[in-house]
């Protein structure tokens, strides 16, 4: 669910995305109720993650966390 997308070459910034994530956030905007079931980790990226869900009005309740686990991450790569 971490984002690294490169802006030009050896440069890139981080964001959150994700199929489900994206969808979440969409409905959400629509002024839709929703929550992400999910299991997230205790890392500064889970939490920056959960703060972002709240921030766009997505339930956190079914959140289960995850001790000693870290956020997936990906890459992307934009041919310019």
């Amino acid at each position: 669910m971490i984002e690294m997308s490169n802006l030009k070459e050896n440069q890139y910034i981080q964001s959150f995305a994700g199929d489900t994530f994206n969808f979440l956030v969409y409905i959400s905007r629509f002024k839709h109720k929703t929550s992400y079931l999910s299991a997230r980790c205790y890392d500064d990226y889970s939490n920056n993650l959960i703060k972002f869900f709240k921030k766009e009005n997505i339930s956190t309740k079914l959140l289960y966390r995850i001790k000693n686990s870290n956020l997936g991450l990906y890459l992307i790569k934009n041919n310019f």
